[in-house]
Parts: structure tokens; sequence; C-alpha cells
């Protein structure tokens, strides 16, 4: 079985066991709902950028802690490996958004299963975290599924 990932972050975190609730920061609650739904609208949006091949762009739209990991060229050389090994999109239907507590940022994991000309049962997973008052990948991995 082979795994395609591409990890700019590798210290994804474990997030199965970790109970969903409302999340209290340093004198403040989180909305878990919120955060699930925001980052799912901006983690679909970002991959819509991987769909079409705009790597430089989803580059530029990736948290702070994504960028500094990885560089611009290394990023559009990794991805466009990735996908050409994955191949075209055939679809995608969006499984979960899983809130993660405990992080130095709020994080969501998202996951998709996708369907690709080399690769017919895919799980995508988008991290995302929010960074500048935005949410932004963290993490992008795909593999069979």
């Amino acid at each position: 079985m082979r795994t395609i990932g591409i990890g700019a972050v590798l210290a994804l975190v474990t997030f199965a066991a970790v109970p969903e609730r409302t999340a209290a920061g340093p004198g403040q609650g989180v909305d878990v709902a919120g955060a699930k739904q925001g980052a799912s609208a901006a983690g679909t949006a970002w991959l819509a950028l991987m769909d079409g091949e705009r790597y430089a762009e989803s580059w530029a739209e990736a948290s702070t802690l994504f960028r500094q990991q990885v560089g611009r060229d290394q990023w559009v050389e990794m991805a466009r490996s990735a996908r050409a090994a994955v191949g075209a999109l055939r679809g995608r239907t969006f499984e979960s958004a899983t809130y993660v507590d405990g992080n130095a940022a709020p994080t969501v994991v998202l996951l998709w299963k996708g369907r690709f000309d080399a690769v017919p049962e895919a799980v995508e997973q988008v991290t995302m975290m929010m960074d500048g008052g935005r949410w932004r990948v963290a993490g992008y991995f795909v593999r069979p599924g």
C-alpha cells in the first residue's frame, strides 16, 4: 500500500480521544461548533486551490507555521509531485471535523473521502489552525483509504 503525504507540519496531533466541548482558554471559551464551521469553510477553499493546481497560492494561504516549515518552491514541487501520484480528483465527500484542545493555537482536523484516478479510495486530512485571526492550513495529507 502506497502512502502519499505532504506533511509540512509533521507534528500532527492525536485527536481520536479528544472530547468535543466548549474549550476554556485564558479567560475565554471557544465555540467548538463555530470553530469547526469556520475551519471547514477555509479548508474547503484551500483544497480548491490544490484542485486547481494553484500550489503557490495554497502555500501563501497556509499558516505561518506551515510556511516556516517548507518554502514556497519546495511546497509547489511537493504538491505537484503528490497530486501527480494520485491523479486527477474524481470526487470528494466531507467526513468530519474534530476540534483539538490543548494546542498552542485552536486546531481543527478535517477529513474527506476522495476519489482520484490512481487512488480510487483515499482519505484527505487537512489540519487547520487559527493564525492571525483566520483559519489556515497547518498540514495536508492524502493516503489510500
